[in-house]
């Protein structure tokens, strides 16, 4: 919520004053603490009957008036001066929490008052309750049999301890569990080795395979399971990695612990001061208004100019300079207007700003909220308030910024949301890393990976990424199939009525596209093709696609993509063209960088400026690492065996010198089915090939026509093919 400025506000000298008072009276509040914290612990000393007579008389009169609660209260007042001392920003107790601690310390009372044997009897000095838990218990003890008082007593000491400390019900059950729970050493060791397959192999202190002598068996037990190889004297690897048969009935989620939880005190500077600049700098192009509030978010501060009526807003944004200059910044933006306000947006950086933890959204009421399993953290908006977006309404997202701008962060920060509330048998994810070492390092060998990552643009490395994108079109087509079988429309309603069936969500994520276009340019169409495909069609099915890019241009941008990318996060760009590619319009080139990103989606027409949340390198280590633990990569086994196969050389060459045509004849027949992605993918040719084949056996009576989604019914059988080419 904006925060307002009064009419008529006096400048400097008044603002100042009002300043220096409230560091006075913060002052005086945390003197007042210190004392508060001393009368505290001499009123403990006196009820131990010590300290001298003063302080023992001090202590018998709290006795007469809490009884044995007295003690309690000591330690209360304690932990109150404290929280002025070092936890109160504003060093200050609201009357509400005084009024909870003194009832807190009447039920304490009249529950020691219970424990005499006659509550209600006048003899309560220095003993049981005191004369406040004799008062209680005279008035209930009467009406409520004694057993059932002290529950009720009980119980509202826990709530008024709970609303003291913050914490749910569900909070304080899960601590007391936490508390209980003792790992064994085996669990502990596993731990320290999942931590070890986190790192890079060259820095790991032993030698998987179970071949180091330090390496206790459950290790070397874990370390087969998750049958990662070494450059060590083991000369027989497997070609492939092996694929994992794992009932994952009992996964165990990451838990947020494993992030950090870094403060969130961002500071906007002097408010007051910087209106009046805006004001004064904007009346010297006469341009009259006022600025009515203000909004801190993490890292700018946006203020809410009101101009005069018949201001165009384009004289506004064509004072952009005059206005950093005068402020003294070296960024500003100016958003006029602001979409759904009579206000103009004039965007500062904060004096002081604060970086987004991503432990810090997950711990939000917009996380929690949030159930659904495609849920993922993307940080703060310009009024501070968490942002969570579901993959599912999106359904496919453009991300695009210069190097150091946040992007790669904000890939870390999707990939671990999905993995703290999905298990592999929920989530498979497909990663293309065109550089090697963005992404690969991190989650190679994850449990949730359909197949091993795609790391670099060889030309092995582009052909297992065809086969994939190949694959994966095609399993996009057979899960149409299915839900045409079942009577059923897409994957949610899939799961509604087959709960006990698996199909989970893929989610396809490419780091750098660009890079990844521009290296395969043999198989430029095939790939493009898949990829607008899954774009087009993927949603019902499950397929969600994150595409990365540094440089977007239109050429690696088509109009059949973009139409079915709608949602798009533009970090700091080059220039406004750039930025339109992603958002549709300019702004991103006017971006601070590290973190600093415009959003979009298909429910957010008008961009709106957040702050990424930050996952640090080490945090995703340690996710991962956890999952490692729990299970070995689960690839999915048609996959890998079409990814061990070796290439024959050229589609038409294959089959005893049959024409291309021939070939695709043969291998249609052969499965009885027919597709265009299925040609595709078996004979490593383009979609325009693929659709002239179909369209020729079509001609020729081998296959029918096409039937919506479903693969086009074969007409002949190979028995016939035969007699055909022997006459």
């Amino acid at each position: 919520m904006a925060k307002k400025r009064g009419p008529g506000r006096p400048k400097g000298s008044t603002n100042k004053k009002k300043n220096d008072d409230k560091k006075d009276n913060v002052f005086a509040r945390q003197i007042f603490a210190v004392f508060l914290a001393l009368f505290a612990v001499l009123t403990l000393v006196g009820l131990f009957g010590a300290g001298g007579v003063a302080l023992v008389k001090l202590g018998e009169i709290f006795r007469l008036i809490f009884g044995y609660a007295a003690f309690i209260m000591t330690v209360v007042v304690f932990w109150q001066a404290i929280q002025i001392i070092f936890h109160r920003e504003d060093s200050k107790i609201s009357a509400g929490t005084w009024i909870s601690i003194l009832v807190f310390l009447s039920l304490f009372a009249g529950l020691f008052q219970l424990m005499r044997a006659d509550p209600t009897s006048k003899e309560f000095l220095l003993a049981g309750g005191g004369m406040v838990g004799w008062f209680l218990d005279y008035f209930f003890v009467p009406v409520i049999e004694k057993g059932v008082l002290a529950l009720i007593y009980v119980v509202l000491i826990l709530v008024l301890a709970m609303f003291a400390f913050s914490m749910s019900p569900r909070d304080v059950f899960t601590k007391i569990g936490n508390f209980f729970k003792r790992e064994d050493k085996t669990e502990k060791e596993n731990k320290k080795v999942a931590q070890e397959l986190a790192k890079p192999a060259g820095e790991r202190k032993f030698v998987v395979n179970g071949r180091s002598p330090e390496l206790k068996p459950e290790k070397r037990k874990l370390l087969r399971k998750n049958d990662i190889q070494e450059d060590d004297d083991d000369d027989q690897a497997p070609e492939k990695p092996a694929v994992a048969q794992v009932n994952n009935t009992n996964w165990k989620f990451p838990s947020d612990k494993l992030l950090n939880n870094v403060p969130y005190k961002p500071h906007s500077g002097d408010t007051n001061e910087i209106a009046s600049t805006i004001e004064s700098t904007l009346e010297e192009f006469k341009i009259g208004g006022v600025v009515e509030g203000y909004n801190t978010g993490p890292r700018v501060t946006q203020y809410l100019y009101k101009p005069q009526a018949g201001i165009a807003m384009g004289r506004i944004s064509a004072c952009a300079d005059n206005l950093k200059f005068n402020l003294g910044v070296k960024s500003l933006r100016i958003e006029a207007p602001i979409p759904g306000e009579k206000y103009v947006g004039i965007e500062l950086p904060n004096d002081k700003p604060s970086f987004v933890s991503m432990r810090s959204i997950m711990e939000s009421r917009e996380w929690k909220d949030a159930t659904k399993p495609l849920t993922f953290v993307v940080g703060k908006d310009i009024s501070g308030k968490s942002v969570v977006l579901d993959l599912q309404d999106m359904p496919h997202l453009l991300i695009a910024g210069t190097t150091g701008s946040g992007k790669s962060v904000m890939l870390h920060t999707i990939m671990a949301s999905l993995l703290f509330r999905n298990t592999p048998d929920d989530l498979k994810i497909i990663m293309i890393d065109p550089k090697g070492n963005e992404i690969a390092q991190f989650y190679e060998g994850m449990p949730h990976l359909i197949a091993p990552v795609v790391k670099g643009v060889s030309k092995e490395e582009i052909a297992k990424s065809v086969k994939i994108l190949n694959w994966a079109v095609e399993e996009m087509n057979r899960r149409y199939d299915i839900f045409a079988d079942k009577g059923v429309k897409d994957i949610k309603s899939f799961k509604k009525k087959y709960p006990e069936e698996k199909m989970p969500y893929i989610v396809f994520a490419n780091d750098e596209w660009t890079s990844f276009m521009d290296s395969a340019r043999a198989e430029r169409e095939t790939l493009q093709t898949a990829v607008q495909q899954l774009a087009s069609k993927g949603r019902a099915a499950g397929f969600h696609e994150i595409i990365m890019m540094q440089a977007p241009r239109a050429k690696y941008i088509q109009g059949a993509l973009k139409a079915n990318i709608p949602a798009g996060f533009a970090f700091a760009v080059l220039n406004k063209m750039e930025s339109n590619q992603i958002i549709s319009q300019s702004g991103a080139e006017q971006l601070m960088g590290k973190g600093d990103m415009l959003m979009k989606t298909v429910e957010i027409k008008d961009p709106i400026r957040v702050q990424a949340a930050v996952i640090e390198d080490k945090e995703v280590d340690e996710i991962v690492g956890f999952l490692r633990q729990q299970s070995p990569a689960q690839y999915d086994e048609g996959l890998m065996e079409m990814l061990a196969k070796k290439d024959t050389g050229a589609a038409g060459s294959s089959g005893g010198g049959n024409s291309e045509y021939d070939r695709a004849v043969e291998l249609v027949v052969g499965e009885g089915k027919a597709s265009t992605s299925f040609l595709q993918r078996k004979m490593r040719i383009g979609y325009g090939k693929a659709a002239a084949l179909i369209d020729e056996m079509e001609a020729n009576g081998i296959v029918g026509p096409q039937d919506g989604s479903r693969p086009r019914e074969v007409l002949v059988s190979s028995h016939e093919i035969d007699i055909e080419t022997s006459e």
